[in-house]
């Protein structure tokens, strides 16, 4: 079934769920539902900015182009956090075993608390991090020139033209 987003015709690139359900899209825009029927349109900070990565744990956090991070505690308020991203498009959140990870162009960080955020070593270089995922207490990030990593210092196998690795801390 159909429902209104708030969205319009703008592309919507990820959603979440902790304590509300939440959509996030192109041009900024982010709606909330408790019951995933009705949708409320928020305003996050980001302006026009892409929101491209989303995720939740204790808070909500968000990421867009541009570097930008936000986090909220109910997903109507969204407060900045220095992410350390730079200009560089934050391009994936996630959060397992009590930690956020979010990647993007050349840099791979993490933080306990969505606020904080360190960088680590990702095996990427200078290459995107497209994607995360965490399972199975392993966290797992996909990239550009099939490039994947995983947590520990073991090169486990040669993908065609990209490498997995595990160390990220």
């Amino acid at each position: 079934m159909m429902r209104t987003s708030g969205f319009g015709v703008t592309a919507i690139n990820v959603f979440t769920y902790g304590t509300v359900y939440v959509a996030a899209g192109n041009a900024g825009l982010l709606s909330t539902s408790t019951d995933r029927i009705t949708w409320e349109v928020r305003t996050v900070g980001f302006g026009t900015s892409n929101i491209t990565s989303l995720t939740y744990g204790t808070v909500y956090v968000a990421g867009s182009i541009g570097g930008a991070i936000r986090t909220s505690t109910d997903a109507i308020a969204w407060v900045t956090r220095t992410s350390g991203f730079g200009t560089s498009q934050v391009n994936s959140l996630i959060f397992g075993n009590n930690l956020y990870v979010a990647g993007g162009t050349g840099i791979t960080r993490t933080s306990t608390d969505g606020i904080a955020w360190v960088t680590r070593t990702s095996g990427f270089g200078t290459s995107v991090v497209n994607t995360l995922a965490y399972g199975n207490n392993l966290y797992l990030a996909g990239g550009t020139g099939a490039t994947l990593t995983t947590t520990t210092q073991t090169i486990l196998s040669n993908l065609g033209n990209g490498v997995l690795y595990r160390d990220w801390e």
